[in-house]
């Protein structure tokens, strides 16, 4: 169920953009239930968005700016963007990574993530 909830995370608010800047966590949880309602996989929406929420909050401490890397097989490293933890490369290009970027957007500067 957690795989299944990450990637309707990153479908669902992958292509947002946002500012860097902290966000309330109760501001943040109403934005993302008004824009999901209905897509929670059979959890109600503030279950949903409660998992979700935890998880952001565990990770980023609802940092926007937030910046996180890991190195994978090889030489490989991946970077993690805003506070979603959005993947270069996968939704959005970096100075390392530019494809597949599905949303088409920059990781960092005015029109990223």
């Amino acid at each position: 169920m957690e795989g299944k909830m990450r990637v309707l995370l990153v479908l669902l608010l992958s292509c947002g953009l946002v500012d860097s800047q902290p966000v309330n966590k109760c501001h943040l949880q109403e934005l993302m239930i008004q824009a999901t309602k209905g897509k929670s996989n059979g959890l109600s929406d503030r279950t949903f968005m409660a998992k979700i929420t935890c998880a952001v909050e565990t990770v980023t401490r609802f940092n926007t700016s937030a910046v996180n890397q890991m190195t994978r097989t090889g030489n490989r490293v991946w970077k993690f963007y805003g506070i979603f933890q959005l993947t270069n490369g996968l939704t959005c290009s970096d100075d390392t990574a530019q494809l597949p970027n599905i949303c088409g957007a920059n990781c960092t500067g005015e029109s990223g993530l």
